[in-house]
């Protein structure tokens, strides 16, 4: 990646993680939960634990989740198989990340390991804020968020992009109740109401979302990840 990286590169990171890491150990906090240390290999094993080591909780899915309902010519409605992130070869940049997909999106698990809602699920995969993440999304079509002033920091140890990410009325988070940045879905039109920008920090190796917070914004930090290890 350029010393200089551009809203592309980090556009490009967000849309990555599912295929920087294997396995990952972090501790996190925000929103007014205590911190906590989560242990996590691909594609779906999962144990969150207290700092004092007491298991919050364990998971482990055994197959991914399938895929949507979908017909063909004269076939009837039936559900997609489930793959894994990782069963599919997205194309990748000369950087090492994420620029483009093949159409079998539609029946990726991508949720998985899921835990407590689809905040945790955006932190883990934060392609909300890559639109060629979004399945549906086009070249010409209105950028769900706009990316400015990005750089390389330093986030606990580790190199990370930082940008002042500002959603758009476009902005399809991965659920509208646990979006990474603020604002609101407006039922009558669709369209998301943008909150306050945000400060976010996607960590480089991994592509995971390290740090949210908006400016101003009564609760401060939203999210701070520190990643222990990854490989």
């Amino acid at each position: 990646m350029s010393s200089h990286p551009d809203p592309d590169a980090f556009r490009r990171l967000a849309q990555s993680s599912h295929w920087l890491w294997r396995s990952v150990e972090f501790v996190w906090s925000g929103d007014a939960m205590d911190p906590r240390r989560a242990r996590i290999r691909r594609p779906a094993d999962l144990v969150v634990t207290a700092l004092d080591g007491t298991v919050l909780h364990r998971y482990r899915a055994s197959r991914p989740m399938d895929g949507m309902w979908t017909a063909t010519g004269d076939r009837p409605w039936r559900r997609v198989s489930g793959v894994w992130p990782q069963d599919i070869t997205p194309v990748f940049d000369d950087d090492g990340l994420v620029s483009d997909f093949p159409d079998v999106l539609t029946s990726v698990d991508v949720d998985q390991p899921f835990f407590r809602n689809y905040h945790w699920v955006a932190m883990l995969d934060p392609s909300e804020f890559a639109d060629t993440a979004r399945f549906a999304w086009e070249p010409g079509d209105p950028h769900g968020v706009d990316v400015g002033d990005v750089r390389m920091v330093t986030h606990h140890g580790r190199p990370a992009l930082e940008a002042i990410v500002q959603s758009t009325p476009a902005y399809e988070p991965r659920c509208m109740c646990c979006a990474l940045l603020t604002g609101d879905l407006d039922m009558d039109t669709q369209q998301w109401v943008p909150g306050v920008p945000a400060t976010v920090r996607l960590d480089r190796g991994t592509g995971i979302c390290v740090f949210v917070e908006h400016q101003g914004h009564e609760r401060g930090v939203e999210l701070d990840v520190e990643i222990v290890a990854a490989g």
